[in-house]
């Protein structure tokens, strides 16, 4: 027996008693699972491990994955070493299973579709059109096509997979489409029902984009008028995508469609990039199309990320640009900083992020500062050394922590204009250690920053609702550090 026979038959007998197995014992049971992916992407013809999965070994594995109340995660697993397999049996059986019983969890779903997005070929039919029947579940439906939609980009098959069903894809398509005009005619009642409006969006919007994905691989133009239809949405991610299916079926309108989202920063980015692939980027404003509207766009995609507001902003105004060494790089980074606003209909958010070393945004208000402490704050959370430290002050032995509050006393004087001083962190500094404390001056709450030398920095909070707190006055009190020494020839503005 191969070793690779050996590794295939062990998995199979630890998927097979995944129940008793520990928390640590299935996370390494996925690794090596994914591994062995890993190992065989690249198999001539891409028949991953072949024939190495025997009759049993499969019965095996398709009652392992059938036992009721699998969990989730096992059968995303199970589907994961089939589809790293990739011989005709075991993808057949995939597809019986992805079909019949697919995980609960869509992440499981895509673990186990993992392996067959490699681009080494697979037996397709192997596949489909059987993987077409997940078309009628919205868990997989979008993965199914996905796998299609790949094996025809990466040149695997001739012919899409779903070829011979376009009408019905343009038909779903359709069918989506009006729901989601629906959603956006009739204003939401309730801030339960705009929660449950954006649920019902986020739900189809992996089949709406992969749906035009695939009438646009199909190439027939018989369905068109679909496409047209999507483009009446108002949601500008699935708007950038029926205009990019129409506009790779050769249809003005699409081209038309992806220049005028490309003058939006928030469908700047997908826009500007299909019309580059399409070779049409001439057609966008050379102003629409320089470094920094593509900044700006990487803002507002940023933003629209489901882990922050979930949305693009409404408006990006550059507040700074500049050239400058950044802390982890060797040379010179481009920087920029925007204002960000949103119109709420309980009144305006906005705040200052920055691209180009990163692209992210702090909560804290930092509109009134200066932009120099504005990169000061970026570069003060950014920069990463083993060097650069911080130790909170309920972490310190109670000695340490009386010594730092008499250091800061002793630094402030016995008529300082501070009260209520509270130790909130010690930090190290490469050879420096800097005491931060939460303090008030004049009625005004703020942090107090003491250096190893003994001079005092004081940063007021500002904004009553999102003030900058003892970690951001920090990071601009380290980040003025890092940046001058850094940039001690001066700064490089860009012009």
């Amino acid at each position: 027996m191969s070793l690779m026979e050996t590794a295939l038959e062990q998995l199979v007998v630890d998927l097979a008693k995944y129940a008793e197995l520990t928390a640590a014992e299935r996370a390494a049971l996925a690794k090596r699972i994914a591994a062995l992916g890993a190992a065989t992407s690249g198999t001539t013809r891409g028949h991953g491990t072949g024939d190495l999965l025997d009759a049993a070994s499969l019965r095996t594995l398709e009652q392992t994955y059938q036992t009721p109340e699998t969990p989730s995660a096992k059968r995303g697993l199970v589907l994961a070493l089939l589809a790293t397999v990739r011989s005709a049996e075991a993808l057949r059986l995939f597809a019986d299973l992805f079909v019949e019983l697919p995980p609960a969890d869509i992440q499981d779903v895509l673990v186990g579709c993992a392996p067959l997005m490699k681009v080494a070929p697979f037996p397709v039919r192997a596949l489909y059109p059987r993987l077409l029947d997940a078309l009628g579940n919205p868990q997989t439906a979008a993965v199914a096509l996905d796998l299609a939609n790949f094996a025809t980009r990466e040149g695997i098959v001739p012919r899409h997979p779903a070829a011979d069903r376009a009408v019905e894809l343009a038909d779903l398509l359709g069918r989506i489409a009006q729901q989601l005009l629906r959603i956006e005619e009739q204003p939401a009642s309730s801030a339960a029902d705009v929660e449950d409006r954006r649920a019902q969006v986020s739900v189809a919007m992996p089949l709406f984009v992969s749906l035009c994905d695939a009438l646009a691989l199909i190439g027939d133009k018989t369905v068109i008028g679909k496409l047209h239809q999507a483009l009446g949405i108002g949601h500008r991610r699935l708007r950038t995508e029926a205009a990019a299916a129409l506009a790779r079926l050769e249809e003005e309108r699409g081209f038309e469609t992806l220049v005028e989202l490309a003058a939006d920063p928030a469908s700047r980015t997908r826009a500007l990039a299909y019309l580059t692939e399409l070779g049409q980027l001439e057609r966008v404003a050379e102003a629409l199309r320089s470094p920094e509207a593509r900044a700006a766009a990487a803002l507002a995609d940023w933003l629209g990320h489901a882990a922050q507001f979930g949305a693009p902003p409404h408006e990006v105004e550059l507040v700074d640009q500049c050239r400058q060494y950044w802390p982890g790089y060797n040379e010179p980074v481009d920087c920029w900083l925007f204002l960000y606003t949103y119109h709420f209909a309980q009144g305006e958010f906005s705040g200052v992020g920055i691209v180009g070393p990163v692209t992210y945004a702090l909560q804290s208000d930092l509109e009134d500062l200066p932009p120099s402490d504005i990169y000061a704050a970026y570069a003060g959370w950014h920069a990463e050394h083993d060097d650069l430290r911080e130790t909170s002050a309920a972490d310190l032995p109670p000695h340490e922590r009386s010594r730092a509050i008499a250091q800061i006393r002793a630094a402030i004087g016995d008529d300082s204009p501070y009260e209520a001083i509270e130790l909130d962190k010690v930090g190290q500094f490469f050879n420096e250690r800097i005491l931060v404390a939460q303090a008030r001056r004049g009625g005004q709450r703020g942090t107090l920053v003491i250096d190893d030398d003994g001079a005092v920095s004081w940063y007021p909070a500002g904004s009553v609702s999102r003030p900058i707190g003892p970690d951001v006055a920090y990071w601009i009190h380290t980040g003025r550090k890092l940046l001058a020494t850094f940039n001690a020839a001066g700064r490089d503005d860009a012009d």
